[in-house]
């Protein structure tokens, strides 16, 4: 019996060490260039609020792009979830989060000599529309705006076609809403950690 289970443990150590060989051996070349999509789970973290108290959820965020050797560029779709704190009393979790972008993708690596790195770092700045909807809750949540994001993250290609990462990004919004006393403005500000799976071609 026991060596029948000292036997497994050898065949999942021997299993475990031939996927990572084969994983850095199928790796592509960081440095080629071409189109990808990319899609994700996001964590969304709330910074400040201005004049608002949202409490934010879980989202996704998808889209594509080209890649250089030392740049790139992506356009983005993200879409989340975000409880808005009532002030007369309750919760609407209901109300949607919705950003379009474009960004610009500096790859670090690239820039000081090292192209041939599987892991490649990177910054990313761009620009975007933001959305909130109304939710299940009359409050005027609706509103409409624009921002600014940046950040950084890491891409690791695990196969010729197929990269996994991580990406931290910090946005700046400002948005305007529609009231029966007219036009309101504010402000909020959201941290966003995103795991990305991406698709080369």
């Amino acid at each position: 019996m026991e060596r029948l289970k000292t036997k497994k443990r050898i065949s999942k150590i021997i299993f475990g060490l031939t996927f990572l060989a084969l994983l850095f051996y199928c790796q592509k070349s960081s440095a080629e260039t071409g189109a990808y999509f990319s899609i994700g789970p996001v964590g969304l973290v709330q910074m400040g609020q201005g004049n608002r108290n949202f409490n934010a959820a879980p989202g996704v965020q998808f889209g594509g792009g080209y890649d250089w050797e030392k740049v790139g560029i992506r356009v983005r779709f993200l879409i989340g979830a975000l409880e808005d704190v009532i002030p007369s009393g309750g919760v609407d979790s209901s109300v949607e989060f919705v950003n379009f972008g474009i960004d610009l993708k500096l790859y670090i690596l690239d820039f000081v000599g090292y192209p041939e790195m599987p892991f490649r770092p990177y910054l990313v700045g761009g620009i975007g529309a933001y959305f909130l909807t109304e939710g299940s809750v009359n409050d005027n949540d609706n509103a409409s705006g624009g921002g600014i994001v940046f950040g950084f993250g890491v891409d690791y290609r695990i196969w010729e076609y197929i990269s996994i990462g991580l990406e931290n990004d910090f946005h700046i919004i400002g948005l305007i809403e529609d009231t029966p006393e007219g036009h309101n403005g504010f402000s909020l500000f959201y941290y966003t950690v995103i795991g990305v799976v991406t698709l080369h071609f």
